[in-house]
């Protein structure tokens, strides 16, 4: 195991308890977090401390949701409350 995963597998709990709180639908939560996790793996290595992992992870998780609220609002879906 490498120092991501070792690093990841002790965050990985409190980024999906973060993500599933933000996000409210726990299949698009999985979704964020798989995101998150992709961006973080290949950007590890611009991270300069690995006491800063946590923060830093959910900076990225943090963003990862603000980006599904933005694509969520482009969408052109209409409600189906909208139809009656």
């Amino acid at each position: 195991m490498d120092a991501f995963e070792e690093l990841l597998s002790a965050q990985l709990p409190i980024l999906r308890r973060y993500v599933g709180f933000r996000i409210g639908s726990a299949f698009d939560a999985e979704d964020v977090v798989q995101e998150t996790c992709a961006a973080a793996a290949r950007h590890f290595s611009a991270l300069r401390s690995p006491a800063s992992f946590k923060p830093w992870l959910l900076a990225i998780a943090r963003n990862k949701c603000m980006d599904y609220y933005r694509a969520k609002s482009s969408s052109s879906e209409i409600p189906v409350s909208a139809l009656t």
